[in-house]
């Protein structure tokens, strides 16, 4: 008997695959065509679609699509030709899951360089574009001399220009809250490290909590960004010249204000 019951058992299974594997979704086009295969995903503009397991993956612009229906039986609706016999579905563009293909921004301050400082920033964006990670590589120096003429200043307390340059590197984490609209506000924890000329060589770290606006291009593309931000939190010295009454054992209040230019892509 359980010979017997095994047999039924592989036979219906043979009976069931072939209709299993043969479960296609279906592309109804605006010019009346119908396509089977594989519906892979559903971004803003465009539908991912394979005829066949080894076919190449297809991009298909959705505004030449009037309906899908896929496997299940579900239908989604594109066009307005369609009844609403059809049972379709028109899809909610505000839940589509929209994933960018530009993720990159490289910006710099040009107003940091009234205060020694040359500032290139590295931002990756999540697929969402609501992260971001921001690496800033600064060169210091003094720009007294540079900006400010000091050499004219003859007088004996007339600081002498520190020669060379220094370092300041750090992260950021910037969490983009909004849609995707063109300005968008964010917010997250900003942290630099190194040695900073225009404050004499003072060397040490800070930690703070970055807000500001981004004005980047519009759905997700590529194109020119600004920023505007403004930091609040502490610094700690560890190393501090003569003639600055700081202790480097002690921490102290500190804001920054940055402006960026840049572009996306």
């Amino acid at each position: 008997m359980a010979a017997i019951f095994n047999m039924r058992s592989f036979l219906l299974i043979l009976f069931i695959m072939p209709f299993y594997f043969k479960a296609q979704d279906k592309l109804f086009f605006r010019d009346g065509t119908v396509r089977k295969g594989y519906l892979l995903s559903i971004s803003k503009e465009h539908v991912f679609f394979k005829a066949s397991d080894t076919s190449v993956a297809e991009k298909i612009n959705k505004s030449k699509l009037a309906l899908i229906e896929d496997y299940k039986g579900r239908r989604y609706l594109f066009s307005e030709t369609y009844s609403e016999q059809s049972g379709a579905v028109e899809l909610p563009n505000d839940k589509e899951k929209k994933f960018s293909e530009h993720r990159n921004i490289v910006t710099v301050q040009p107003l940091g360089l009234f205060f020694g400082r040359a500032t290139l920033n590295y931002e990756r964006l999540s697929k969402d574009e609501k992260i971001g990670v921001s690496i800033p590589f600064i060169l210091t120096f003094d720009p007294s001399g540079v900006m400010y003429n000091s050499d004219l200043d003859t007088s004996k307390n007339a600081l002498p220009k520190i020669k060379g340059v220094s370092y300041i590197t750090g992260a950021d984490i910037h969490f983009y809250i909004g849609r995707h609209e063109r300005p968008k506000f964010f917010i997250g924890p900003r942290f630099r490290y190194g040695t900073d000329l225009f404050l004499r060589k003072s060397s040490g770290y800070s930690l703070q909590t970055e807000l500001g606006w981004i004005v980047a291009p519009r759905d997700m593309g590529r194109g020119y960004t600004q920023s505007f931000s403004v930091g609040f939190g502490f610094v700690r010295l560890m190393t501090a010249p003569n003639g600055i009454l700081v202790d480097p054992k002690q921490s102290y209040g500190w804001f920054s204000v940055s402006y960026k230019l840049g572009v996306k892509w």
